[in-house]
């Protein structure tokens, strides 16, 4: 039988991750993981990064955005936009900008500390905090998914269990 690994140490510059069997050439990778700062670090438009029900188990002790398909777009203005859907459909930024135009803006964030995004819904009445990075490296793979270049990384951490519960992987859209 098979055993498989996860690993994924989370510190402000660097990161080591890998799953996989014990194959040399599914061997941990070191990438660069720079913390967000600014507004402009987020600005754009991003997918949710789908991995298998395996690694996905291993990564998230909780899923409270089951979705299987899930876009974000960060606007300067402070304004976070998603959109959640059953079946996947390629869009382009453009595309996706359009279409938070004709909705209301429903969750704001800030950026309070380096690496940290806050977001709030009015709605939900519901304020998180994320650990939030950005790769730079093309290395970077968890399970059998590669990890691009500009990617985010938004991570919950439970105080109560001492870790991170939660790990949502954004890949940058195509802007046409």
């Amino acid at each position: 039988m098979k055993k498989s690994h996860l690993i994924l140490l989370i510190i402000p510059f660097l990161a080591i991750s890998a799953c996989g069997s014990n194959k040399p050439k599914q061997q941990a990778t070191l990438h660069i993981k720079v913390p967000i700062e600014t507004k402009d670090d987020v600005f754009g438009c991003y997918e949710k990064i789908n991995f298998s029900a395996e690694v996905s188990k291993k990564m998230n002790t909780i899923e409270p955005w089951p979705a299987k398909f899930q876009w974000y777009c960060f606007d300067n203005d402070g304004t976070m936009y998603n959109l959640n859907q059953s079946k996947h459909t390629e869009y382009t930024e453009d595309v996706l900008w359009e279409t938070f135009k004709t909705i209301p803006k429903d969750i704001a964030y800030t950026i309070p500390h380096k690496g940290i995004i806050v977001t709030v819904q009015k709605s939900a009445k519901q304020r998180i905090f994320w650990g939030t990075s950005k790769v730079k490296g093309i290395l970077f793979r968890v399970g059998n998914q590669n990890i691009p270049n500009g990617s985010l990384i938004m991570s919950l951490y439970s105080p109560k269990v001492k870790k991170h519960i939660y790990h949502r992987f954004l890949k940058r859209v195509a802007e046409y």
